[in-house]
């Protein structure tokens, strides 16, 4: 099976018995590398390497160092002169117009109430980054969720990760990633599939941060619609705020408290307690904010 991203050829030829050239696509349209004299291990300045017929052409550097770019997708002869040095001709030398990135997997995985993708790259040259497309189970087109940017040209594996909050429980989603170079080429990888099942319990999780100042986040998860009261109490058990108090859809829900009363007082700082009850359901976590 063809893998959604294909990185460039690169390639290594030996001219005559002193002159080594390195040459590879950098990112289907530069070209770079060096020139060294075997023997003498030292790099060769001031050569001249160039496409045949065009004007794109470089002359290397005190390290020996070339680089061309922008070339144009297509074949060339590509010609290497250098003093002292008989002349080298290297013909069909092919710029590749694929997107040279190597995408080594895909995955999703679910984490509480939302999905985390995840890849990861053996290679990279000229990337400029991911756009995460999705749709769920009741949809039949992809529309962009976000962007994630790419490390550029790298020889070495790459993780990148994007976690979707805005998903609901007993639905499929299917995403897929468009890469994207720096020159606008794009191209698609696999779609994969994750469900966010719906949950068995009602559980109410711990605040976080905690402690926290100025404000924490509260998740808890319904697994059925039900009326639902989250309260505030302080150490001597009195009610100091009401978060919620309405009925809820089945799922995984939060809300956030920024320590203040149920009349926009701060309050002090110490431990307060988060209780939710659903049903004949009742759990209390402890808090502790600080000022």
């Amino acid at each position: 099976m063809r893998r959604p991203f294909q990185k460039p050829n690169s390639f290594i030829l030996t001219i005559f018995t002193t002159l080594v050239f390195f040459a590879a696509i950098a990112d289907g349209a530069d070209l770079s590398g060096s020139l060294t004299d075997v023997a003498a291990g030292t790099p060769i300045a001031n050569a001249v390497v160039w496409l045949e017929g065009t004007a794109y052409k470089d002359t290397t550097d005190s390290g020996g160092k070339y680089f061309i770019s922008n070339i144009p997708a297509g074949s060339y002869t590509v010609i290497v002169a250098a003093e002292n040095y008989q002349q080298k001709v290297i013909s069909g030398f092919q710029v590749s117009d694929v997107v040279p990135v190597e995408l080594a997997n895909f995955s999703a995985r679910l984490e509480g109430s939302h999905i985390v993708l995840q890849w990861r790259t053996n290679s990279e040259s000229a990337n400029m980054g991911f756009e995460i497309y999705r749709r769920d189970s009741g949809k039949s087109d992809f529309g962009k969720i976000g962007w994630v940017p790419g490390a550029g040209s790298t020889s070495t594996l790459r993780l990148y990760s994007f976690a979707d909050f805005e998903t609901e429980t007993g639905k499929n989603y299917f995403y897929k990633l468009k890469q994207i170079d720096y020159n606008g080429k794009s191209e698609w990888s696999d779609e994969i599939e994750l469900r966010v099942p719906v949950p068995s319990t009602i559980l109410l999780e711990q605040n976080y941060p905690n402690p926290f100042n100025p404000t924490t986040t509260i998740r808890y998860q319904l697994p059925r619609k039900t009326k639902v009261m989250i309260s505030v109490f302080n150490i001597e058990g009195k009610q100091v705020d009401i978060l919620i108090n309405k009925a809820q859809q089945p799922g995984e829900h939060s809300v956030t408290w920024n320590g203040r009363d149920r009349y926009g007082s701060q309050l002090p700082s110490g431990i307060y307690f988060l209780q939710l009850r659903a049903d004949n359901f009742q759990q209390v976590r402890k808090m502790t904010l600080l000022e």
